[in-house]
């Protein structure tokens, strides 16, 4: 049995400014057909054509089909897979004329398009029904996207890039005149599995060859913020680049050659040659460089005892407000023992730092290292100085008078110049040389007794003082 729909009495009509290529996964050409009649309108056949480039030869893209309510919008799609270029294309309504439409003038609409996003999929391009490896964009701009190279299909955007901002990169520079483009995969679960390769030529130009001198290709990190240079082939006005991530190109100059630096922190610490540490320490792994660090696949190597550290157990910072300085943290377990972290690191311009070595010392079983005090004798103030061989749970300093009457006691939380007095490690601890009222003691001998507890383990050393004045 069928069923026939007769819209009598009707207005609908394609709205120009709704014809657009859109989509995520799948590419799609898109139109918002408009009812603004009091009655409803049931499927409604929806034409979508291309032209040929003589204009007088349409090529069917598909056919949908709405039902629209009265006084209502609704959008309506097919799928296509567009090629760069103008594009012409025609969106009817009611192409066999079975609908009684008080105005049949806006029912068919002519509209020229600019694709700028496009099929990609596990196995290429579609352009036109047909799979391609490579998408020439325009005259200066191509991509080669390889087989299994994304895992999924996805559109591709790309467009021209207006303004090419550098930003704390004062050793780069663009190159005025030569265009560089955006490219941005639409499905964000889409990855890349191989590195996308990128074609930019420029018109042959006398003028242009001490502006393009020593140049490359650049892609853009969103994360950092900044310009990464890629690998490039350059030929005559063409350069071709490897792209291990989607993102923005263009071609710049760079005059840096300064690798970045690196520096260590444990525990809030900062790392001093075979520096004590816990056998579970969080390490901060600072990376400066004036032109910023490249965070990207490759670009930082680890190793902890010569084993390469996985990519998983280094954290970045949630949210890079400073790519020219980034601490990425790393939180490993250690043995007992002496343990090797080599760190190397690579800035934006692709100069590699030399590979740093950081030895820390894990401790078997917790002990303290009193290195005593300073002055001592002393008059008004005196520095305590000792080293604990794994972080501690909790420490305290007890000062006594000849007598045993315990006139001060210091705990770490009264100890506002060393950020954490319970790490491992060398700490110091200031005693102004007053008792716990505030009065300054008077001359004479003085005992001190530092004790902490480290594992369910405490450890206590005495000693002593004298103020002279």
């Amino acid at each position: 049995m069928y069923k026939f729909y007769i819209n009598l009495d009707v207005d609908v009509a394609v709205d120009t400014s709704g014809i657009k290529l859109t989509g995520d996964d799948l590419v799609y050409l898109e139109t918002t057909i408009n009812n603004t009649s009091s009655n409803d309108v049931f499927k409604v056949p929806v034409l979508y054509e291309r032209g040929s480039s003589s204009g007088d030869l349409w090529t069917v893209i598909g056919i949908d089909t709405l039902s629209i309510p009265a006084y209502a919008s609704k959008k309506s799609k097919v799928y296509f897979a567009p090629t760069p270029g103008v594009l012409s294309v025609r969106v009817t309504l009611d192409p066999d004329s079975t609908m009684q439409d008080e105005n049949r003038r806006n029912n068919s609409v002519v509209k020229n398009l600019i694709p700028k996003i496009f099929q990609a999929t596990p196995q290429g391009f579609v352009v036109n029904g047909q799979v391609v490896q490579t998408l020439i964009f325009n005259e200066n701009f191509e991509i080669e996207l390889g087989d299994a190279a994304l895992s999924n299909a996805s559109a591709m955007f790309i467009d021209n890039l207006k303004n090419v901002e550098i930003v704390d990169q004062p050793d780069f520079s663009s190159i005025p005149g030569v265009p560089a483009y955006k490219i941005l995969l639409m499905n964000d679960s889409v990855e890349l599995l191989k590195p996308i390769t990128v074609q930019l030529r420029v018109a042959a130009d006398s003028a242009m060859v001490a502006a393009i001198q020593d140049a490359s290709l650049f892609r853009y990190l969103k994360q950092t913020h900044k310009w990464l240079r890629s690998e490039t082939k350059a030929g005559d006005f063409t350069w071709r680049a490897l792209l291990p991530q989607i993102g923005d190109v263009a071609l710049l100059k760079s005059s840096d050659s300064t690798p970045p630096e690196i520096q260590v922190a444990i525990d809030g610490q900062p790392y001093v040659l075979k520096k004590w540490a816990g056998n579970e320490p969080r390490l901060g792994i600072r990376l400066q460089d004036i032109n910023g660090v490249d965070i990207s696949t490759g670009g930082l190597q680890f190793e902890l005892n010569g084993q390469t550290v996985d990519a998983s157990e280094i954290a970045l910072p949630d949210s890079i407000i400073d790519g020219n300085q980034i601490v990425i943290s790393y939180n490993p377990k250690l043995l007992p023992g002496e343990q090797v972290l080599t760190v190397q690191a690579t800035d934006c311009n692709q100069n590699v730092s030399e590979i740093e070595e950081f030895v820390l010392r894990v401790a078997g079983n917790f002990d303290i290292q009193m290195l005593g005090n300073y002055p001592n004798p002393f008059q008004k103030e005196t520095r305590f100085a000792y080293v604990f061989n794994s972080p501690v749970d909790e420490m305290s300093l007890k000062i006594f008078t000849a007598s045993g009457r315990l006139i001060r006691h210091i705990q770490a939380l009264d100890i506002f110049d060393d950020p954490n007095p319970l790490s491992a490690d060398y700490h110091e601890v200031l005693w102004d040389g007053r008792d716990a009222e505030g009065y300054e003691v008077a001359n004479g001998v003085y005992f001190y007794t530092l004790s902490a507890k480290s594992a369910g383990k405490t450890k206590t050393l005495n000693g002593k003082l004298a103020k002279l004045i």
